[in-house]
């Protein structure tokens, strides 16, 4: 040590410049008190804090300065205490009070409170920091977090992390857990395998490679699956699961944060939209998309397998629309759900049966040998179908006409396909019905001149080229006309007058008879009231007007006839509406029910083509008709068949018997006309004594003598 005692000072001076220094930079407050609790030394951040400078703070008592009125009798006993016992509890520690600024504002500060360890009484150091931008950071982090916690907890969806460590530890997931899956929160921290575990198993292998290859990555990435779970109480629950990776980083495992959103409900409206977009909402089989879509795979398959060849069944209900008519709606469609179960329980597994439409079916067949096999295949279909099928109260025997299309080679499309298949099922209905016809080429041909003859047709009735021509009755005994037939023809533009045949199959299969029926109905019966009162005696003259079958069968035939009397004026004992035996087939009760209906308006029914069809006594005993007509193939047998003029002589007594007057049709020689008059039929009509000829000429027939109107019945 030097004996210079300048040299002895030095040190304290540097200590004292020294200690001033980081007094004067210190950001937070210093403050020096004695054993008074005097302020001894108040640095320039007190300064700052508290608004006071330092020659107003030294000197004075520190409480007074910064401790609120309410607090500084504590603080004083706090300073006595220590004095007194040396003990201090807040000595050396840090703690969070208020304090008070010159201009009496508080604020919080955190204090902490040091003894100066000196000779002489006490002195203590504060260390002072205001904390009013902490403090609000804390609040509004804690208030950020009560935040995200409450927006989590009530997400519809389970929020998770989960470490990607060896056990796959799940660090958070959200209470939604529980009523998601039926697990809580605890349950599903405490068991890393549970999720794993809980996947469906369809969907397990496929979930965990695609969570592998998500894990691999080196870079934050998002993946999102859906897959479905297995809840607590075993229930599927379909998972949204959006998940992002967090990678590690040397101190931190790799992370997997994410949202399970449960789905369920928006996958089974997708399940039901799916359903009702490919398959028939009546019958559960597939629809005409779906059925389209099988068979281009289908197709597309044969062509890389050659031998094996694909079939189309074109499957349509015959006389369906009668069940409607008579039966209703619901009738029908409990026949077309058993049509469709008969038509899965004939097929094989791999086939594909589809509701084509209305009462159109498909059938798909594939990897088929040729055409011997679905013929086969076709006639157990008929099988099936043709048995009798309970509807309601009601038993029925329906059939079917069934279209065969086969792929030929890979330029056959699958609609192609389908039109052959269909095309063919006309043919087969146009021979029958009840069967099934294989295509080919001649077909196509023929459903174009049908195509052409629809819209011609159309046209015809649109463009009044209709008309009616009418074939005279007579009395085989007096030689009267008596009655007159109606009969329709068509004015073609280019092929002139069409007979009945030509186009009336065509009008029937196409649904436009009944609008023919009533257009003839009509127009006849203003004819025949325009002829008025004619013959001996001034007796109405009768019209006849062919009902056709399918007529019969649509509701409203009764308030059809009865305005078309009304808008013509025709009385309704001068109209015989002629019906076949096929007409009598219907269910009886609806049968019945018409017919009581019409003969209630005073009109009279005949029996047209007796003989020829499905003949049944019971039925001309129940439905009230007047006439029976012969038909003319009996007629034609006359003088040459035994056999024939046997069934003339029955049908004839039968008549009587029934009393019932009986018309022969067909009649073409003079000797024919005598054998019927001798047989004791009354009234016959054909081409000895005139065609069907136009209303001006039956007027002149009308008007003619007797005398000199054929000489065939004298």
């Amino acid at each position: 040590m030097s004996d210079d005692p300048s040299l002895e000072a030095q040190p304290l001076t540097v200590q004292s410049a020294l200690t001033r220094a980081i007094l004067e930079a210190a950001l937070d407050c210093i403050i020096t008190i004695d054993h008074l609790g005097a302020v001894r030394e108040w640095n320039p951040a007190a300064e700052r804090t508290f608004g006071y400078s330092r020659a107003e703070a030294i000197g004075r008592e520190m409480a007074n300065l910064i401790i609120p009125p309410d607090t500084r009798d504590a603080h004083r006993r706090g300073i006595e205490h220590y004095l007194e016992t040396g003990d201090g509890p807040v000595l050396g520690q840090r703690i969070e009070v208020v304090a008070q600024r010159a201009d009496g504002s508080t604020f919080p500060v955190e204090l902490a409170i040091n003894h100066v360890d000196m000779p002489g009484p006490p002195i203590f150091t504060a260390y002072i920091r205001e904390i009013s931008d902490r403090l609000e950071a804390d609040r509004q982090l804690r208030d950020a977090e009560e935040r995200y916690r409450t927006l989590v907890e009530r997400l519809p969806a389970i929020v998770y992390v989960a470490d990607f460590g060896s056990q796959g530890t799940w660090r958070y997931v959200s209470p939604q857990i529980e009523a998601v899956l039926g697990f809580t929160p605890t349950e599903w921290l405490a068991d890393p395998g549970l999720w794993a575990r809980q996947i469906h198993p369809a969907d397990r292998e496929l979930v965990l490679a695609a969570e592998e290859q998500l894990r691999s990555r080196t870079v934050e990435e998002s993946a999102t699956w859906e897959y479905r779970m297995s809840a607590r109480n075993g229930d599927v629950v379909w998972i949204r699961d959006e998940a992002a990776l967090i990678p590690g980083d040397g101190q931190r495992l790799p992370q997997m944060r994410g949202v399970m959103i449960d789905i369920t409900d928006r996958k089974h409206l997708e399940e039901r939209l799916t359903h009702q977009a490919f398959y028939d909402g009546l019958t559960g089989l597939p629809n005409r998309a779906l059925f389209i879509e099988r068979l281009d795979h289908a197709l597309t398959r044969s062509v890389r397998r050659p031998g094996d060849l694909v079939g189309v069944l074109f499957l349509d209900l015959d006389d369906f629309k009668v069940v409607n008519d008579t039966l209703g709606h619901t009738a029908g469609d409990d026949l077309l759900r058993t049509v469709s179960r008969r038509l899965v329980d004939a097929s094989r597994a791999d086939d594909t049966a589809a509701r084509f439409g209305g009462d159109e079916f498909t059938i798909l067949l594939e990897d088929v040998t040729g055409v011997d096999e679905v013929a086969r295949y076709a006639s157990r279909i008929l099988e099936r179908v043709n048995a009798p099928i309970d509807v309601g109260e009601h038993r029925l025997t329906v059939s079917a006409s069934i279209g065969i299309g086969m792929s030929g080679s890979g330029e056959t499309g699958a609609e192609d396909l389908v039109r052959q298949a269909d095309v063919a099922m006309y043919r087969a209905k146009q021979n029958g019905k009840a069967g099934f016809e294989i295509y080919d080429e001649r077909m196509s041909v023929e459903a174009w001149r049908r195509l052409e003859m629809e819209a011609e047709l159309r046209r015809a009735i649109a463009n009044d080229q209709l008309r009616v021509h009418y074939q005279p009755v007579f009395d085989l005994i007096t030689n009267r006309i008596v009655e007159v037939e109606a009969l329709v023809r068509w004015q073609h533009p280019d092929r002139g007058l069409l007979q009945p045949v030509d186009f009336i199959p065509f009008a029937e299969s196409m649904g436009l008879i009944v609008e023919i029926d009533r257009f003839v109905l009509e127009t006849a019966c203003r004819q025949v009231r325009s002829w008025g009162a004619v013959g001996d005696g001034g007796r109405a003259l009768t019209l006849g007007v062919n009902l056709s079958a399918r007529e019969f069968r649509v509701p409203g035939i009764v308030e059809a006839v009865a305005d078309a009397l009304e808008a013509t004026g025709l009385p309704a004992g001068s109209l015989k509406l002629e019906i076949t035996e096929s007409v009598m087939m219907i269910e009886s009760d609806v049968t019945d029910s018409i017919i009581r209906g019409l003969t209630a308006l005073g009109v009279r029914i005949a029996i047209d083509d007796f003989g020829v069809g499905y003949s049944a006594l019971g039925y001309l005993r129940r439905l009230s008709a007047d006439t029976l007509k012969i038909d003319r193939t009996f007629v034609a047998g006359l003088g040459r068949s035994r056999e024939d003029a046997a069934i003339v002589t029955a049908t004839i007594a039968l008549a009587r018997a029934l009393d019932m007057s009986v018309t022969a049709e067909g009649i073409e020689t003079a000797e024919q006309a005598s054998m019927l008059r001798e047989l004791g039929c009354e009234r016959g009509q054909g081409f000895l004594f005139s065609p069907p000829v136009p209303a001006e000429q039956v007027a002149e027939m009308l008007a003619a003598p007797t005398d000199a109107r054929t000489t065939a019945t004298g």
